[in-house]
């Protein structure tokens, strides 16, 4: 434990001594004492140490069958002309050659599977990408949209107010600022005055504000809930930055050559954006503010300056607003296309910026935080799929995990879906093939040795002349085998790739039973 002193300016200093003072008065003051601690389990290093990693021990298990199931084989390849095979060598050759036959099948087949599985996740890994950005996209526009609708709106009744109030010199200065400041509660029951504050086209936001040019101070915010937040200064956010320079974007119906694409100058300007996601000023809540150039004037704003100087003022001291002063118009809220995602285990996505920044992420609490060149294992190979914006799959690690992802550029933005998959889960689903492989396995081994029990019961310890060649015998005798277990393998070949589900199950069952019963009709015959 490290002893802390949190004093009245909320500073806090360590005391390596732990006494728990830093100097006589920190010492008299015990109720601003602390003390920071951490835990560990000491014996999880311990445990770690011990565990191997299930591929690890899927390897070592499947060496150590392989070498018992054909340690028979290499016996009987070893053994001189002197050395007489006895009945036990021919059984053990028996099981061991069925057994390595099982296994080396059930290998196949996991592999089979997991291959086929990583072709499938990352088939869903692109059709989630693409998904993701058509949602957001449409979205994104219907919020573009519905903040015109607003500025409209607000614009026509300022202006409308403004001819009112020139006519009207009885009303006060406040009374004709503060008529739509502050409207909360657009969702409400009473959210029908007035008529152009109503949602209609997206409703999914939290505020919607006007910002003045130069300082950014917000003169008119509106919201859907109870309360409303205050006003303040936005001059450091991009959202209202980009839209004084004009550096913004455009997702559908224009490009960044405005006239050259078939779209009217007007057309492709009011279709313009920008978009930025940060974290509250006001409410630490994670948003995201999607701005445009207001339709609003100076003129339109001579009843809404009673908060700080004037424009004429701002102009003033600062020499570098815009000449010609730009307000401008902001919906902020979570989008729905990004907040709290239904995705299967171990699916990811995130939306990230050129350098990595990670703008949204399907867990919200790496977003505007975490960037994913610095969690990834192969920073290089992300970075140049961001660079070329170009669709690529990925075989790297994430936050330490393997993970497969798939990079797609979003048209229109200088932006990336990034789909993730844990591929943990693929291993995990392959060593469940494999212990499942392994059951039927043995039952199919206990089978074989039920028949030779049954055997050395009727026959004694005779050797099988089916599995063990005589000199007496004629080579027809074995014909009869050959062709019985040739027509059950290309019998079970059909079957593989003809039956599924439950009917494979039954004949991958029965299948190996089969070969058996051919072996033993011959033993018979012979």
């Amino acid at each position: 434990c490290q002893p802390l002193v949190l004093r009245n300016l909320g500073e806090a200093s360590g005391d390596p001594s732990g006494t728990g003072a830093t100097g006589g008065a920190a010492a008299a003051d015990d109720a601003g004492r602390w003390a920071l601690c951490g835990l560990a389990d000491r014996s999880r290093g311990f445990r770690e140490a011990l565990a191997l990693a299930p591929h690890l021990l899927v390897v070592l298990v499947s060496v150590v069958l392989l070498v018992l199931f054909t340690w028979p084989i290499l016996k009987l390849l070893s053994m001189s002309q002197r050395e007489r095979l006895r009945f036990h060598d021919v059984f053990f050759l028996l099981i061991g050659s069925l057994g390595a036959l099982m296994f080396a099948t059930v290998l196949l087949v996991a592999h089979d599977t997991h291959v086929e599985l990583r072709e499938e996740s990352s088939k869903s890994l692109k059709k989630l990408a693409y998904r993701v950005e058509n949602n957001l996209t449409f979205e994104f526009e219907k919020m573009r949209r519905q903040l015109q609708d607003f500025d409209e709106g607000l614009a026509t009744a300022l202006r409308a107010a403004d001819g009112a109030d020139r006519e009207d010199q009885t009303r006060d200065q406040a009374t004709r600022s503060d008529k739509w400041r502050d409207l909360t509660s657009l969702l409400g029951p009473g959210a029908s005055e007035p008529a152009w504050a109503v949602p209609e086209r997206y409703r999914f936001f939290g505020s919607v504000f006007w910002m003045r040019p130069c300082d950014g101070q917000q003169m008119v915010k509106l919201t859907v809930r109870r309360a409303n937040t205050p006003r303040v200064r936005v001059t450091g956010r991009d959202y209202f930055q980009k839209v004084q320079t004009g550096d913004l974007w455009c997702t559908t119906g224009c490009t960044s050559d405005a006239g050259n694409d078939g779209v009217a100058e007007e057309d492709h300007g009011s279709k313009q954006f920008y978009l930025q996601a940060f974290r509250s000023l006001t409410t630490g809540e994670f948003a995201a503010a999607l701005s445009i150039p207001s339709k609003l004037r100076m003129a339109d704003l001579r009843s809404l300056e009673d908060d700080g100087p004037s424009y004429a003022e701002l102009i003033a001291e600062r020499p570098n607003c815009p000449g010609d002063p730009v307000v401008v118009a902001a919906i902020s809220g979570e989008p729905v296309s990004t907040t709290r995602p239904v995705l299967g285990p171990g699916i990811q996505f995130a939306i990230v910026a050129d350098d990595g920044l990670v703008i949204f992420h399907s867990d919200e609490r790496r977003a505007t935080f975490e960037n994913l060149f610095e969690e990834v294992g192969d920073a290089d190979r992300l970075a140049a799929a961001v660079s070329s914006r170009t669709d690529q799959h990925l075989e790297t690690s994430y936050s330490a995990t393997p993970h497969q992802m798939f990079v797609h550029p979003i048209e229109g933005l200088p932006w990336h879906v990034v789909t993730m998959a844990d591929s943990q889960i693929l291993r995990t689903n392959q060593l469940e093939v494999l212990m499942r492989g392994g059951f039927y396995l043995l039952l199919h081994l206990g089978v074989v040795f039920l028949l030779s029990g049954a055997y050395v019961l009727v026959r004694g310890r005779t050797t099988p002349r089916c599995l063990w060649p005589y000199l007496s015998a004629h080579p027809s005798d074995y014909a009869w085998g050959i062709w019985m277990l040739l027509v059950v393998t290309l019998t079970f070949i059909t079957a593989l790739q003809a039956l599924d589900d439950a009917a494979l199950l039954w004949a991958s069952f029965v299948g190996p039973i089969v070969p058996v019963l051919v072996l033993a009709t011959s033993a018979w015959l012979v």
